[in-house]
């Protein structure tokens, strides 16, 4: 797991690939041409928020049949990403020339661009900020289907000191993208006026993110986790 995403007081993004060549949504993985691979699992300390534990329950129900995780991650964990956008072939200028970029880090800000447009619709409409959105997203992930599930994809594979990007490195840790809320892809994608219509309706839900962070986990993880050697950014 890794920090800042781990932590149960942000809402985190994964990266999606599929549309942007006229193909099905799938979580984005290098060894399919998405050049980055989406991470995402479970936290070693901070425990499982309240709002997150259906989903993760049922998430281990699904995969536990189609294609279980290996052992050495912490089943008791906050489990992210939370949502999904497409990770790949954003067209940016740089030194005057017209580049491609991918990753997380393209996903994020469109999430949080759309979240602005939310507060800016809601401020017309005389009503108050979305203010922390992950109870919220959890209770329309898990009722109303208003998400674009992504159920295709793992990120178990990476490429490592090919600059070429040919030669995919796989490792037996990893999770699979499946039905409903998993740790590859989060609930999947949404599209903009779906995510107004989560918050004008009838208001925000309220929640705690969590409980006091500790530095202790919040359980003893199911294996010694594998040791891999670091993979080129």
């Amino acid at each position: 797991p890794v920090f800042p995403a781990s932590s149960p007081y942000v809402t985190v993004v994964g990266a999606t690939m599929g549309p942007e060549s006229g193909n099905i949504e799938i979580a984005c993985q290098s060894r399919d041409g998405g050049l980055i691979t989406s991470g995402g699992g479970f936290s070693s300390f901070f425990e499982q928020p309240i709002w997150q534990k259906e989903a993760i329950d049922a998430y281990f129900t699904t995969v536990s049949s189609e294609n279980p995780p290996s052992p050495g991650y912490n089943p008791n964990g906050r489990g992210y990403p939370d949502v999904a956008f497409i990770g790949v072939a954003y067209e940016v200028m740089i030194q005057n020339k017209i580049r491609l970029i991918y990753g997380t880090s393209c996903a994020a800000p469109v999430f949080a661009a759309m979240i602005t447009l939310v507060n800016s619709r809601l401020s017309e409409m005389g009503k108050g900020p979305v203010g922390f959105l992950n109870p919220t997203l959890y209770y329309h992930g898990g009722i109303s289907g208003i998400f674009r599930d992504v159920a295709l994809g793992s990120n178990n594979c990476c490429f490592y000191g090919n600059p070429d990007y040919e030669n995919a490195v796989c490792c037996e840790s990893g999770f699979s993208a499946v039905s409903g809320w998993d740790p590859t892809t989060g609930w999947g994608s949404i599209s903009y006026p779906d995510l107004l219509n989560i918050f004008k309706d009838e208001g925000k839900l309220e929640a705690s993110p969590t409980e006091e962070p500790t530095m202790e986990p919040s359980s003893t993880p199911t294996k010694k986790p594998i040791k891999l050697k670091p993979t080129a950014k």
